[in-house]
């Protein structure tokens, strides 16, 4: 390992060392009316087994969790004329 710059380390029953997952059926919903809140929940999908996004207007009835993402645009002049 001298020429290397970073050793392969491992704990046992380190959260990164196993897949991510629900132990239910989880949907996510991202109101299209909140700026980039679609992009965030498309990346929180990849990194978690089981989860389903909604991008529908209105909160769907079997919606477990909202996203709320937050950004410089977020309360921008424009975007409270909505």
């Amino acid at each position: 390992y001298v020429n290397q710059t970073s050793l392969p380390l491992c704990v046992p029953g380190e959260p990164e060392s196993q897949p991510l997952a629900f132990a239910k059926d989880t949907m996510l919903w991202a109101s299209p009316a909140n700026a980039g809140a679609q992009d965030l929940a498309d990346e929180i999908a990849a990194a978690f087994a089981g989860l389903t996004i909604s991008t529908t207007d209105a909160r769907p009835a079997n919606a477990t969790h909202m996203l709320l993402y937050l950004n410089e645009d977020s309360f921008s002049d424009e975007r409270l004329a909505e």
